[in-house]
């Protein structure tokens, strides 16, 4: 089959050529690749009469006969002019330079080149014993081919519109927080858990927190109350959970993840959210348990401006997660206290399925972070998605191109996205966002401004 395919001035022989051989040998040939056929199922063999004979007898009686068409073309490649083989094996040589060369140029990888056909066989020997990407040790090819297939990670986000002015004190802390939650999130991953169980740890980490505007860090609104909403989505089915307008739950999105697992709905809120947490064994947690004295200052200060609605930015965020594993499922989640001197009974974008989540296997994952009304309004989470899977948009361009688009009509926040190849977007409008990420491909960081 590939007698035609040789290079460097190889002529092709075969053991019929060999007389003593002749009558004891039957090649088999085809047009699949000299004449680029594959897929028309044509192939002939030569050989000793009574051999082929009998070849012949089968095959008439075989069902899996090739059309006519189809042979009628294969004699005609065969009979007719046969110039366009050398400069189409011409092309094939330069592909394999081209293949060849790449493949040595990378540290630890031998590869011979071959005079013929389309294969190549890299030798990854000296990387036996050496580590990967993420520190894993390589103990064998398997473990290298491995290396290079598997894309997993995960980002997370602390809430955008940190004000410049934050302490180094601040500043070590929320990024010390944000590496051990990513290491152990990732650990997760790593070591074949699943990205809902990654999203749904590292966003119950920042809960527990009071750095941040979610669980224990959580804003208070106009009647000095912390009302909480999460949410959080797998890609792999759409499954979806959320809650809002909670108030006693410890850990809003663990309750969200049990939403989605165990009950028919998507989203739970106020008394019915806290009712199902109890029943099910959530942590329920007096008023007390979220007291702060800094957000009650916050609030204060918030009534006293005479601002549209008194709302006012807060140094702290809301938070968020998304993962993949590898399994090649997405996740995402996201949890917060909402803006400060809000409404009694008002819902951001957090546990909006579409809004502030959205995860979509094969696609990407995203959390959202800012004045949720506008993510609401346009779907902020679900758009970034759509323009990578009908615009062909890479995460990066579909994730900085609606955060501009919220720019220009004022409305300020920011995301973290990740796709179906572990690839991370963090664009935002404000002053800061709190992020960070690792995956198998890129170290752990972090960044704030």
């Amino acid at each position: 089959i590939y007698e035609h395919v040789t290079y460097d001035g190889l002529k092709f022989f075969t053991m019929a050529q060999v007389p003593e051989l002749k009558s004891r040998v039957v090649t088999m040939n085809g047009v699949s690749k000299s004449y680029a056929m594959t897929g028309w199922r044509i192939g002939y063999a030569g050989g000793p009469k009574d051999i082929i004979k009998a070849i012949a007898k089968i095959q008439s009686q075989s069902t899996t006969n090739p059309s006519s068409i189809s042979q009628a073309a294969a004699v005609e490649a065969l009979n007719g002019e046969q110039d366009f083989i050398s400069i189409r094996s011409k092309a094939f040589q330069e592909r394999r330079d081209f293949v060849v060369n790449s493949l040595n140029s990378i540290n630890g990888i031998n590869c011979l080149k071959p005079e013929g056909a389309f294969y190549v066989f890299p030798n990854c020997k000296e990387l036996i014993g050496k580590k990967d990407k993420a520190g894993k040790k390589i103990e064998n090819d398997t473990d290298f081919v491995q290396s290079l297939l598997e894309n997993y990670g995960i980002a997370v986000h602390g809430g955008a519109g940190v004000m410049k002015n934050l302490s180094e004190n601040q500043k070590q802390k929320i990024e010390e927080q944000i590496i051990k939650t990513l290491t152990e999130a990732f650990k997760i991953i790593e070591q074949g858990g699943t990205s809902m169980d990654a999203v749904e740890f590292a966003v119950s980490e920042f809960e527990d927190s009071p750095l941040f505007n979610a669980g224990r860090g959580s804003v208070y609104n106009s009647e000095e109350v912390q009302e909480m909403d999460a949410s959080i989505m797998s890609g792999q089915n759409r499954s979806a959970g959320a809650v809002a307008s909670v108030r006693t739950i410890k850990n809003p999105i663990k309750v969200a993840r049990k939403v989605a697992d165990l009950t028919e709905h998507v989203m739970l809120i106020g008394e019915g959210a806290e009712k199902f947490a109890e029943q099910i064994g959530e942590e329920i947690v007096s008023k007390d348990y979220f007291y702060s004295e800094k957000n009650l200052k916050r609030l204060r200060k918030a009534k006293n401006k005479s601002t549209n609605l008194n709302l006012i930015q807060d140094k702290i965020g809301t938070v968020g997660a998304v993962a993949i594993d590898k399994y090649g499922n997405i996740a995402a989640a996201t949890s917060t206290g909402g803006m400060t001197n809000k409404m009694p009974g008002r819902v951001g974008d957090s546990p909006i399925i579409g809004s502030g989540t959205w995860a979509q296997n094969n696609v990407c994952g995203v959390s959202s972070t800012g004045h949720g009304e506008f993510f609401i309004k346009y779907q902020v989470a679900k758009e970034v998605c759509t323009r990578i899977e009908y615009l062909n948009k890479s995460i990066v361009e579909a994730s900085q191109e609606i955060i501009d688009e919220l720019e220009q009509i004022e409305a300020y926040g920011g995301i973290i996205a990740i796709d179906y190849d572990a690839n991370i977007a963090m664009p935002f409008n404000t002053d800061g966002m709190i992020r960070g990420g690792i995956t198998n491909k890129r170290k752990i960081f972090v960044e704030i401004y």
